[in-house]
């Protein structure tokens, strides 16, 4: 199963309160069944540029954001090799 931008938005910022909870609660169930969720690269640029322009999120706030759905164990990456680099090169550059 594919999660879009808005999903992980959701999952990350938790500005709606039922929005977070079912979003957890079909992640939990989906886990519990042996189901993992696919995120690609050009979702998570997305989710990057919102974060940022939406909820003015710092480099910071955003790598970490990265990191955690890099590290979640139900969630894969289209690279996660790939973005972890990004992820490097976005806290010590000046690129987006």
């Amino acid at each position: 199963t594919g999660l879009d931008n808005n999903i992980l938005v959701r999952l990350l910022v938790r500005d709606d309160a039922l929005q977070h909870r079912r979003v957890v609660d079909e992640l939990q169930r989906g886990a519990a069944s042996g189901e993992s969720f696919f995120v690609g690269e050009v979702v998570l640029a997305e989710v990057s540029w919102v974060l940022a322009s939406r909820y003015r999120c710092t480099r910071a706030e955003i790598a970490t954001a990265m990191r955690h759905l890099a590290q979640a164990q139900e969630i894969v990456l289209e690279s996660a090799d790939r973005v972890l680099r990004a992820v490097r090169a976005f806290e010590s550059g000046k690129g987006g």
